[in-house]
């Protein structure tokens, strides 16, 4: 048995009375009926001895053991995991879960003496495992060490660990005094996620589950969301009504679908009502994307402002424009930003990095960014400048950079400063707004 089949823990057992579901049939079986009975005998001797030693819980006997032998037709014996088999999401591709197929009285001595089938990772493995998950590495990172087995097991302990998260946020959420709803909708995604107060005052902040087609329309999402609450849930009807019982407070996008959302979902949306969460107190507009929406472009409402964003930034005759759309010209900016010292607060090791001033007019996060970069490597991007026009005399670049030199002035660059710290102070407002995500 692999060890992480040995992770699954569900409460079907074999010595409580409990009803086991057959398993499938496997292809492979004995050459006769005759080979089958023998390996049945020999398991059978084998069987009380093993179900001592193969126990679901060591601390709690009582339990009975994972391991059973099933005769499933007249030739075919095989060795099934109880737990693998009863856990809802049971990968059916395992063979622990269809049943190992048996064939000889020889297979059965090399299950005995297999060293994964007496023992689960130990906790230390697992915790190891869990922090490099934890840390983003991907399972093919993790397996890549070669420290805890192949890809295809550490994916099955990924698997298992997530579950086991899961099952502590759900007999969590059991205890939950008030529990708020956070909902968003991106590129066709659905994600909801929850803060709750427990019984003990602590604050329990987690993901309640995504939806990949929620539609467009405020029922659609309301839908969506019924769904997401019940996979979470598992199908455990107790604790979907407790969840639902105890959610005060829903927030979402300003977006006029989310909103109605939110009215369907607390009872509020005229002749259309729900119980989905009767007792809403606090319905809101998430202010991340307020605070964002308040710092978009703000340059633009003054005509001053906005033609010194453009001169220096965001115009294409820009300095910015001429170092982000060259490979050479971004090497010599690269190379003066480590050379010249301009006692900026930024690392030795930032300044290697920058290759460009990063400028992307798509989102205002990537008008900030070139902003800050400009005030702060100032000095860089002059002699560039400078460069430009004595080695490349007579060309559009060499233009554009005596163009700046010309045009830049005391109180425009003061102008361009205050406006790199304004942006900052919006960028900071927004953060802060979304230290839940």
């Amino acid at each position: 048995m692999d060890e992480d089949d040995l992770l699954c823990v569900d409460q079907k057992q074999t010595q409580t009375g409990a009803q086991v579901k057959p398993c499938r049939k496997t292809t492979k079986v004995c050459t006769s009926k005759e080979e089958a009975d023998e390996v049945e005998a020999a398991f059978r001797k084998r069987q009380e001895s093993w179900e001592q030693a193969f126990l679901l819980d060591k601390d709690q006997p009582g339990l009975g053991s994972w391991l059973m032998g099933q005769r499933v037709s007249s030739t075919s014996f095989v060795l099934t995991c109880v737990a693998c088999r009863g856990w809802a999401q049971a990968d059916i591709t395992s063979e622990w879960v269809r049943g190992k197929p048996i064939l000889k009285i020889a297979d059965l001595k090399k299950e005995e003496d297999e060293s994964g089938l007496h023992r689960a990772p130990d906790v230390a493995m697992i915790m190891d495992v869990w922090r490099k998950f934890k840390a983003g590495s991907s399972c093919r990172a993790v397996a890549d060490t070669g420290a805890f087995g192949g890809r295809h097991k550490v994916e099955r302990l990924h698997s298992c660990i997530g579950n086991a998260c899961l099952e502590a946020d759900r007999d969590a959420l059991t205890t939950a005094r008030v529990i708020a709803i956070h909902q968003d909708v991106r590129a066709g995604v659905l994600q909801i996620r929850f803060s709750a107060t427990l019984a003990d005052w602590s604050c329990l902040r987690g993901l309640l589950g995504l939806d990949c087609t929620p539609g467009t329309k405020s029922e659609d999402l309301q839908e969506a969301t019924v769904r997401i609450l019940s996979r979470f849930c598992g199908g455990d009807l107790r604790l979907m009504a407790r969840i639902s019982e105890k959610v005060e407070m829903i927030d979402a996008d300003g977006a006029s679908d989310e909103q109605r959302t939110l009215n369907l979902l607390s009872g509020r949306a005229g002749a259309v009502r729900s119980t989905m969460f009767p007792n809403i107190r606090i319905r809101v507009r998430d202010p991340t994307h307020c605070a964002r929406r308040l710092s978009a472009n703000p340059w633009a409402v003054d005509p001053y402002l906005s033609q010194t964003f453009l001169f220096y930034i965001g115009g294409a005759e820009s300095m910015t424009h001429v170092i982000q759309h060259s490979p050479d010209l971004r090497h010599v900016f690269s190379e003066n930003t480590c050379s010249v010292d301009s006692g900026t607060p930024l690392s030795q090791q930032t300044l290697n990095r920058m290759r460009c001033l990063d400028y992307a007019p798509h989102r205002f996060e990537s008008k900030c960014k070139p902003l800050c970069r400009f005030v702060l490597v100032f000095e860089s991007i002059w002699r560039t400048a400078l460069d430009i026009m004595v080695r490349r005399a007579g060309t559009e670049p060499a233009r554009k950079a005596q163009a700046f030199v010309e045009g830049a002035d005391v109180e425009s660059l003061l102008q361009l400063a205050l406006l790199a710290d304004a942006g900052l102070q919006s960028m900071e407002l927004v953060r802060f707004y979304d230290g839940d995500s």
